[in-house]
């Protein structure tokens, strides 16, 4: 009987300990870095009208996406912003916090289309990072298509192209609201879900 009140007292005051330290910090652990710091001014700016709004169309403020990964293969994080009303962007890491744009070079702002999500993948096994971008909220199923991006290379350290071939390999599906892209991933095969 002691020793378990012993081992409760000692779960207790090491807890106490730990929550202690957490509140003792002095330092923040995250810092605002303004964008004229980073270089990343992408902003999913929603503008609402007759038939964008939350009354008419309660996905209006879902958001969009964001994937991070490689896509010049130097080492560092780049990160891919899908937009809703505005255009995708792929800013690339110059290291030390420090981004550039380079969607227009790149070729992957969207198409004009509501993008919702976005799965980062090498979907054809070459070594250099792909994109699946949903596409959704327009009465078109041209515009509803989804889009996959397909990594074309650069030397390490360069601006990546891609090309579009999601009618290429079968995936640019029309779904009437697809909200996010998710990948499943064997030895050999992946598919590509949306929800």
């Amino acid at each position: 009987m002691t020793f378990l009140r012993m081992k409760k007292l000692s779960v207790w005051a090491g807890l106490a300990g730990l929550l202690g330290g957490l509140t003792a910090c002095e330092q923040p652990l995250f810092s605002n870095l303004p964008a004229a710091d980073t270089g990343i001014t992408f902003v999913n700016r929603i503008v609402e009208n007759d038939s964008i709004n939350v009354l008419d169309f309660e996905y209006t403020y879902n958001g969009a996406g964001v994937g991070i990964g490689d896509f010049n293969n130097d080492g560092l994080a780049d990160v891919y912003f899908t937009g809703n009303q505005v255009a995708n962007q792929l800013y690339l890491n110059k290291g030390h916090l420090s981004f550039e744009n380079v969607t227009e070079k790149a070729g992957v702002a969207g198409k004009g289309r509501w993008c919702s999500g976005v799965a980062v993948v090498d979907i054809n096994a070459d070594g250099w990072l792909d994109l699946y971008v949903c596409a959704t909220v327009s009465k078109s199923p041209e515009r509803r298509e989804n889009l996959l991006y397909i990594n074309q290379t650069c030397q390490p350290g360069g601006t990546p192209t891609f090309r579009e071939m999601g009618q290429a390999y079968g995936v640019a599906t029309a779904v009437i609201r697809p909200m996010r892209p998710f990948l499943i991933t064997t030895m050999t095969v992946t598919w590509i879900y949306t929800y």
